[in-house]
């Protein structure tokens, strides 16, 4: 499976820079908009329901449809959901 499979649980077969980049340095702030793996990482943090939350929702949909049309706004946001479910169960370890 690739990074752009439907299922958000798939694994990359190879990182973009952006998410190699956040790997070396989590607060790097760096993301590339064709990359569902970015996408999800720009989502998750925000807080829901904030005006921060749905201009970043508004961004990465337009940066969807123009640059990677082979995945939706749905498939970032469930992969937004399982990274902010690993953040939460690592910091209840």
């Amino acid at each position: 499976m690739t990074l752009l499979s439907a299922k958000p649980e798939a694994a990359p077969i190879a990182a973009c820079p952006a998410c190699e980049s956040s790997q070396q340095r989590p607060v790097s702030g760096t993301y590339r908009m064709a990359c569902q793996e970015c996408c999800a990482r720009l989502l998750s943090t925000t807080r829901p329901q904030s005006p921060q939350a749905e201009a970043m929702l508004s961004l990465i949909a337009r940066n969807i449809k123009r640059l990677a049309p082979a995945f939706g706004l749905d498939d970032v946001k469930a992969s937004a959901r399982l990274l902010v479910q690993k953040r939460r169960s690592a910091m209840t370890k």
